[in-house]
């Protein structure tokens, strides 16, 4: 798709960011062709050495703001900064966008805020596919002149799809977003995932299966599930908008959980592979004693919010990160259930009868496809290949910035 002149193995010997575009850099003509200066600004950072700057965010440029993620950042710039906020929202008409926006409001923060609309916050329906984002001439020069800032949140984040849908939205709407802030010298802010890591290693040797901040191919399997494939090649667009001059940051976010405040979950849980997976063992009765060992990456949604816009709010030549922590299945389970004791613990050799049965049965058998990952990862050659999540240099950047040690 990228013109890319590289082999399976130079991609499996190549496992470094470092390795990776030095590699392409062999041919100038390639569109993803990165230079020293790119990998010095992504690959070699240390934290300990990072100079961070304290910015002032003026305006801000927000897609996905109706989304559980967008709407706790909002409340985290209203609350931490003086910026106006404005974001488009799809719809047939304005008004309808604005009735979006409430909605929500609603349902996460009781409707505090909405008083703020036409006022700090500033609506338009639109969409990132379009061109100018589906925004008129006038509208286009209200958001130019009025930020410095834009959050890139919106995406197609289903796991399963054809890839094309993905593509539109997580890759060619991204691309747009970028040509939108190189063309008007706007910082981007990207929400990627995680899940760029693809889970698991194709092959490759086991103490190379540490995924840090400052890594982007390691051997992993990124093409199998379209939605990890498309933010994977979004990514890439964004590095490369960084080699070209762009001030942007790429934030990882993990898995992102309900509220810490209050346990106050997204309005449509059912989209949450986390919720599902919870609700199937829960609805089983059992789990098998290795999985609640089993690490997941994940963060409370007001916490993630936070640590977006503390980070938002600095400068630095640190271009990558991990938005979460790594818990145990067990932690997760006892902070949505609270009790778990009902839950019944297993071995797998129990539990893998007990599913054979149910399966038999035709009994619980979507609460079984929900958590076949996890039960397969219980296995030892897949946990041999599983990707480990580092975000120590994320944590040390927070750190600093808690510390108040930066300028």
């Amino acid at each position: 798709m990228y013109g890319i002149d590289i082999s399976i193995q130079d991609m499996y010997k190549k496992c470094t960011l470092k390795t990776l575009i030095q590699k392409l850099r062999v041919n100038p003509n390639n569109k993803l062709y990165t230079n020293q200066k790119l990998i010095a600004q992504v690959a070699n950072i240390k934290a300990s050495r990072l100079k961070i700057k304290k910015i002032e965010i003026k305006g801000v440029f927000i897609t996905g703001i109706t989304g559980f993620v967008g709407m706790h950042v909002l409340k985290e710039l209203i609350e931490t900064t003086n910026s106006a906020i404005y974001c488009i929202i799809r719809a047939s008409e304005v008004s309808i966008s604005k009735n979006r926006l409430i909605e929500s409001l609603n349902y996460y923060f009781e409707g505090r805020y909405i008083d703020l609309i036409d006022k700090r916050i500033f609506v338009f329906k639109g969409d990132i596919t379009e061109k100018n984002f589906g925004l008129d001439n006038a509208e286009l020069k209200i958001v130019r002149e009025s930020i410095d800032t834009v959050v890139h949140l919106a995406a197609t984040v289903r796991f399963y799809g054809e890839y094309d849908s993905f593509y539109k939205i997580n890759i060619l709407g991204t691309r747009k977003v970028i040509n939108f802030c190189k063309k008007n010298n706007k910082v981007l802010n990207y929400m990627s995932t995680v899940s760029v890591t693809g889970k698991h290693l194709v092959d490759i040797e086991r103490n190379k299966r540490l995924f840090t901040e400052n890594r982007l191919y390691i051997g992993q399997k990124y093409k199998e599930n379209p939605y990890v494939r498309s933010k994977y090649e979004a990514e890439l667009e964004v590095l490369k908008a960084i080699e070209d001059g762009l001030d942007a940051k790429i934030f990882r976010l993990g898995i992102i959980t309900w509220r810490k405040t209050d346990d106050k979950f997204q309005i449509d849980k059912n989209t949450s592979m986390l919720y599902l997976k919870l609700e199937a063992i829960s609805k089983l009765g059992m789990i098998p004693r290795k999985f609640l060992r089993h690490i997941v990456e994940v963060l409370p949604v007001d916490e993630c919010a936070k640590r977006l816009v503390n980070i938002m709010k600095t400068t630095s030549k640190q271009k990558v990160f991990h938005i979460s922590d790594n818990c145990t299945i067990k932690e997760v389970l006892e902070s949505y259930y609270k009790d778990i004791s009902k839950i019944k613990q297993v071995s797998i050799k129990y539990f893998d009868r007990k599913i054979k049965e149910y399966v038999n049965d035709n009994v619980l058998i979507d609460e079984i496809k929900n958590i076949s990952d996890y039960y397969n990862d219980c296995k030892d050659k897949v946990i041999k290949k599983h990707i480990l999540i580092d975000n120590k240099l994320t944590q040390k950047y927070i750190n600093k910035i808690e510390n108040e040690e930066i300028r």
